[in-house]
């Protein structure tokens, strides 16, 4: 009598509630079963994962919308974790039990929330966490710190030469969200000497809510601005205008909005560039013949590559760049974190444990 197939392990994961056509709920469920691992693929417990807004989330409901508006929530999938097995025909220096993040290169096959294990098609996307660096922060850093790392790199250049010219920079951040805070912290210390903050840039943090203003003042910028959902246009201007009396040179905006998009243009001086991350799913539209006037600079930004990943993570473990203000919740809190961030009510980044670190 031949011998019963073995069960596959079962594994917890949470998921988008698909019974209902505009539902945005998040359940958890123990009946998935352990994906099977290709020969050529690692297989990775994942132990830690940053609560960002899954693709699918984003294109379901403007429930949650709001999150992406002040940049808690965007687009991504950042996890860190613990390998777990390796495929036959994999050649690298990991093994079992080292601890990784994921650098998201690809698809993983899961855009509808978060799942105790994930397989990793390209095992060079498997990025080795060094020891002074926590799964938690790991989880902090392949999507909302290195989208954040790579806006402020590409500013960098026109940060400098408007030093050059005017002996100062002053640098607007759209959003105190969790991008926001990173490219609050990252925007001053990229342009001096290493390890240095560069105190000839101002960096000023705008956004609709008071609460992540003063959070933002605890990461270190210049200075904030209000601009309240109900507040007259002229008003939210004369308040930008009041705490950037001679213009903005740079503007980092992860909400792309249109109003916000509209308002970064009025502020911005001759020469000015702005960095747009695209967050928003809404089209804008701009004066080009003013921009060309003005000599100004658009620059769109979605993801860093793999190198700046690795450099990001030598900042962050080596003390040169610090880490925003995080809580962590149990992954039965994902609903209530996901609405938390979309109300507001919870300030910094957002982690989400999946599975004990603790080797097993």
């Amino acid at each position: 009598m031949p011998a019963a197939p073995a069960q596959r392990k079962m594994v917890r994961m949470t998921s988008i509630d698909k019974n209902m056509v505009c539902s945005t709920k998040f359940q958890v469920s123990k009946n998935e079963p352990l994906p099977e691992l290709p020969a050529s693929c690692i297989r990775l417990r994942v132990c830690f994962a940053g609560v960002c807004s899954p693709d699918t989330q984003r294109r379901r409901n403007s429930v949650r919308n709001k999150g992406l508006m002040d940049t808690s929530l965007f687009p991504g999938y950042e996890i860190s974790g613990i390998v777990d097995e390796i495929g036959p025909d994999v050649d690298t220096k990991l093994r079992c039990g080292d601890k990784v993040l994921l650098y998201q290169e690809e698809d993983i096959g899961f855009d509808n929330g978060y799942t105790e294990y994930v397989i990793i098609k390209n095992p060079e996307n498997a990025i080795p966490l060094p020891d002074d660096i926590s799964l938690e922060i790991g989880a902090l850093l392949p999507n909302g710190g290195l989208t954040a790392y790579t806006a402020c790199l590409r500013a960098r250049p026109y940060i400098q030469d408007c030093e050059q010219r005017k002996g100062k920079c002053n640098l607007l951040v759209v959003g105190a969200g969790g991008l926001g805070l990173w490219a609050t912290i990252m925007a001053s210390h990229l342009t001096g000497p290493v390890g240095t903050c560069d105190r000839n840039v101002k960096v000023i943090v705008a956004d609709t809510n008071s609460e992540k203003l003063t959070v933002a003042k605890k990461h270190g910028c210049y200075s904030v601005v209000h601009w309240p959902r109900d507040c007259y246009e002229e008003q939210v201007i004369e308040r930008t205008k009041d705490v950037c009396p001679d213009g903005i040179d740079v503007v980092i905006d992860f909400v792309s909005s249109p109003r916000t998009i509209s308002r970064a243009t009025k502020f911005l001086n001759e020469r000015g560039v702005l960095v747009v991350g695209g967050n928003s799913q809404h089209t804008v539209e701009m004066n080009i013949s003013e921009l060309a006037k003005k000599e100004q600079v658009v620059i769109g930004v979605r993801k860093g590559t793999r190198e700046e990943l690795l450099h990001l993570i030598q900042l962050v473990s080596t003390g040169m760049i610090s880490v925003p203000e995080f809580n962590t919740f149990k992954l039965d809190e994902a609903d209530q974190v996901f609405q938390g961030l979309s109300d507001c009510s919870i300030h910094g980044r957002a982690i989400l444990q999946v599975s004990p670190v603790s080797l097993h």
